[in-house]
């Protein structure tokens, strides 16, 4: 199954029906919706990193510095974290190839 589109991280289409599905989350805990960030299919999971969220009581944009995997077979979101101390500093409008 190849994937062609996306909008807000809950409906997909593929290229094989053209037609959108609900993947939206069944369980558990899901990041901060964003915008900006960067996001690559890998397998069977999305991987979705850095970007914007606009917090609505501050009226204002905060970077994110987070990475998350959404798995399609299982529904759910995991947030990824690095072995080291570095990591990538905040960022925005990114590529994010595989």
């Amino acid at each position: 199954m190849a994937l062609v589109g996306l909008v807000l991280l809950c409906t997909v289409t593929t290229i094989l029906t053209l037609r959108w599905e609900d993947v939206s989350p069944l369980h558990g805990t899901t990041p901060m919706v964003r915008y900006s960030h960067a996001a690559t299919v890998l397998g069977d999971s999305m991987i979705v990193s850095h970007g914007y969220h606009y917090d609505h009581k501050a009226r204002k944009a905060r970077w994110k510095d987070d990475t998350w995997a959404y798995s399609f077979s299982g529904r759910n979101w995991t947030q990824l974290t690095a072995d080291s101390l570095v990591k990538p500093s905040s960022r925005t409008t990114h590529p994010c190839l595989w």
